[in-house]
C-alpha cells in the first residue's frame, strides 16, 4: 500500500510538470498565431512592401511571412515540439526512476528475508544450576523458552528447561543428577523409558540409536492412543536420552553414570531433529571441580581448604575388609591404598566426587559423595568378589 501511496504521488507530479511545460509552449504558439494574423491584415492594405514579401519561406499565397518576423512562430513551434519531446523524456526518466526504486525495494525485501532467516539460525543458551545449555530449533515457530526451578528428591536433583510454543507443541531439557552412580547402559533406560511411554498411552516404536551431543544415546517416538485424554492433539511425540559421563564400570559389564540429560518433544519431526542435533550441555566451573581428582600429596592447595574422604571398602558377601585396594577419586586412580582391614582416607577438593577403588580380586562399587571443605565424610565402598565357585 505504502509503494502504491508513492508511485501515485510520483505520476501526479509528474502530469503537473507536463501541464506547466504545455502551458509555456501553448502561450509561446498563440503568440506566433497573433504575429501570422496582424500581417495577414497588412498585406490587403498594402503596408506590406514587395521586398518584404520576397524575404518569405516562399512564394506561396499561404506561406508569405518574412523571414525575420517568421521567426516567433516557429521559435513557438519549435519549443512546443521541444517540450513535448522534454515531457515524454521527463515522464520516462521518472518512470524509470520509479522502476529503479521498485528493484531497490526488491533488493531490500530480500535482504530482510535473508537477515530473518539468519535470525531464526541464532542458537539459544540457558543456564540450568551447574549446567549450561545451547541449542537450535531453527524453526519460525515463535516459542518461549522458561529454566524452571531445580527439583530436589532424595536420589537425584533434576534441572528442568521448557520450550513452549502452546498447548499442544513444545520440549523439555532436563538434566537429572544423581548422587549416586546409576546404571547408564543405554538398553536398561530404552527399555525404562519406553515403558513409562507406554504407560502414558503412546504407540512407542523401535529405539533409534544416535549420537547426542558427541555421546551414544537413543530416540523413542510414537502416537498417542486413540480414546485416550491425551490423544487430542494426535501429534508425534519425541523422547531422547545420552549421558554425560557414562562409564564402563569394574563391577561387571555395565555401565555407570551420575548424570542423564532428557529431551522430550511434541514440535515437529524437523524441528525435533533440529533440537537433538544441535544440543550442548557443559559442565560450569562446579562441575568441573566436581571432576577433578586431588590427592592427599598435592602441594599447591593448603589441607585447610580440602574436605576428607573416609571409610572402609568391604566383602559384600562375608563384611570382611579388602586389603591393598586402589582409591579412585572421579575414576581416576589416586595411589592410596587401603590398609589391611580395607580402610582408607584420602583428601579432595570440595565438590562433589565418585570415590570407588580397584582390585585384582574385587569388583568394588563406585559412591557418589558431597564433599565440603574442612569436613569428613564417612563413605564405605561395597566389593564383590572376582571368583566364582
Amino acid at each position: 500500500k505504502g509503494c502504491l501511496t508513492t508511485r501515485l504521488s510520483m505520476r501526479r507530479r509528474i502530469t503537473q510538470k507536463c501541464a506547466c511545460i504545455l502551458s509555456v509552449a501553448l502561450r509561446s504558439f498563440l503568440f506566433g498565431m497573433k504575429i501570422f494574423r496582424y500581417f495577414e491584415q497588412l498585406r490587403p492594405t498594402g503596408l506590406m512592401s514587395e521586398p518584404m514579401v520576397a524575404n518569405c519561406h516562399s512564394r506561396s499565397s499561404t506561406n508569405w511571412i518574412p523571414r525575420s518576423l517568421a521567426s516567433p512562430l516557429l521559435g513557438g513551434l519549435l519549443q512546443y515540439r521541444r517540450v513535448l519531446l522534454q515531457g515524454r523524456l521527463f515522464y520516462k526518466e521518472r518512470h524509470y526512476i520509479l522502476g529503479e526504486n521498485s528493484v531497490k525495494i526488491s533488493i531490500a525485501a530480500i535482504l530482510m528475508l535473508l537477515l530473518s532467516s539468519a535470525a531464526l539460525a541464532a542458537p539459544e543458551m540457558h543456564q540450568l544450576g551447574p549446567y549450561t545449555v545451547s541449542f537450535n530449533l531453527n524453526t519460525s515457530l515463535s516459542y518461549q523458552i522458561q529454566s524452571q526451578n531445580p527439583m530436589i528428591y532424595p536420589s537425584a536433583t533434576i534441572y528442568p528447561l521448557v520450550i513452549s510454543t502452546n498447548n499442544t507443541t513444545g520440549a523439555s531439557v532436563s538434566i537429572i543428577q544423581y548422587n549416586n552412580l546409576t546404571t547408564s547402559t543405554l538398553r536398561v533406560n530404552e527399555e525404562t523409558a519406553g515403558l513409562r511411554m507406554a504407560l502414558r498411552g503412546i504407540n512407542v516404536t523401535a529405539p533409534e540409536k544416535m549420537t547426542i551431543d558427541k555421546m551414544n544415546g537413543f530416540r523413542l517416538s510414537g502416537m498417542p492412543s486413540a480414546g485416550l485424554g491425551n490423544a487430542s492433539s494426535r501429534s508425534m511425540f519425541y523422547q531422547a536420552q545420552y549421558w554425560l559421563d557414562s562409564k564402563d564400570c569394574t563391577c561387571g559389564p555395565v555401565s555407570v553414570g551420575t548424570v542423564l540429560v532428557n529431551i522430550a518433544s511434541t514440535y515437529p519431526e524437523n524441528v525435533t531433529e533440529s533440537l537433538l542435533s544441535s544440543i550442548h550441555v557443559a559442565a560450569g566451573q562446579e562441575a568441573v571441580r566436581a571432576s577433578t581428582p586431588v590427592a592427599s600429596s598435592t602441594n599447591n592447595v593448603s589441607q585447610a581448604d580440602l574436605g576428607i574422604v573416609e571409610g572402609r571398602v568391604y566383602n559384600l558377601k562375608n563384611g570382611v575388609g579388602v586389603a591393598s585396594a586402589e582409591i579412585t577419586v572421579d575414576y581416576n586412580p589416586t595411589r592410596i591404598m587401603t590398609d589391611a582391614l580395607g580402610n582408607y582416607r584420602v583428601m579432595v577438593l570440595p565438590a562433589q566426587h565418585s570415590i570407588g577403588a580397584q582390585s585384582s580380586d574385587y569388583g568394588v562399587i563406585p559412591s557418589s559423595v558431597m564433599v565440603y571443605r574442612n569436613q569428613t565424610t564417612k563413605l564405605d565402598l561395597k566389593a564383590v568378589s572376582r571368583q566364582t565357585g
